[in-house]
């Protein structure tokens, strides 16, 4: 009952054609589509954005989008300084770990599972889990 629209550039576009086709889940993809403009105007017409910590989620925020944000457990990239300010905005972070990963090889943001970021959209659009 959702139109899910997936934003990033070419190459993440080609990952997430595999992955919606391979799962059947339809998705209107914009990736390597959009200028800034643009995409603050596609972000501005959402109910909701789910990213991790980027300069979207940060956007769809100051165009008064809910955002849910995605955060490693790193203080150097703590929620509590990075995080979305948006009175209905929400955080999800890996639970019971301190990520000490090398740069550009964390795999702590693994520990969030999906079920917990449906939980996440269902409850700030108001939906029961089916």
């Amino acid at each position: 009952g959702v139109e899910l629209v997936i934003t990033g550039n070419e190459q993440e576009g080609e990952v997430i054609s595999e992955a919606s086709e391979k799962l059947g889940i339809p998705v209107r993809k914009i990736t390597g589509a959009t200028d800034l403009r643009t995409l603050a105007a596609v972000l501005s017409l959402s109910k909701l954005v789910v990213a991790n910590s980027t300069g979207p989620l940060h956007l769809a925020v100051s165009v008064h989008t809910t955002g849910i944000g995605l955060y490693p457990s790193r203080k150097a990239m703590s929620p509590l300084r990075w995080g979305p300010l948006g009175k209905s905005d929400r955080v999800i972070q890996p639970v019971g770990v301190e990520c000490t990963c090398p740069p550009g090889q964390c795999t702590c943001m693994e520990i969030i599972k999906p079920e917990q970021v449906l939980d996440e959209v269902l409850d700030v659009l108001g939906r029961k889990k089916k």
